[in-house]
């Protein structure tokens, strides 16, 4: 009877033997498994970060881009109404063209009278 509580206490040791070593295994992998992550976790804050910072240029630039528009729509405005005005600006050139060349001949007519010519 000795005998059978021996075997039965040794297996019993063994049993408990690879117990612990499989619980230890195990807590080995959770170790192993909450430092991937935690190592995740860290990676994903990092990439959110990355994100708020590319989110923030891209804001900036929409609101470059938006007033570089209203600038360009005044200057269109300015544009359009300096060449609504272009024909009445060619109408005084050529007025201005018109007295020039009128004068012109008027002291050309009074030079060629006072030299003689007719």
């Amino acid at each position: 009877m000795e005998t059978e509580n021996f075997e039965k206490r040794r297996s019993s040791d063994v049993t408990i033997d690879l117990v612990a070593r499989n619980l230890t295994e195990m807590r080995i992998d959770m170790r192993d498994m909450r430092k991937d992550v935690i190592d995740g976790m860290n990676k994903v804050a990092e990439a959110m970060n990355t994100l708020a910072k590319i989110e923030e240029r891209q804001s900036s630039t929409n609101r470059v881009i938006d007033e570089l528009k209203s600038e360009l729509k005044s200057q269109e405005v300015r544009i359009d109404s300096i060449e609504k005005s272009q024909p009445e600006i060619q109408r005084v050139i050529n007025w201005i063209y018109s007295a020039l060349s009128f004068v012109a001949v008027g002291v050309g007519t009074a030079l060629g009278k006072y030299f003689g010519l007719f």
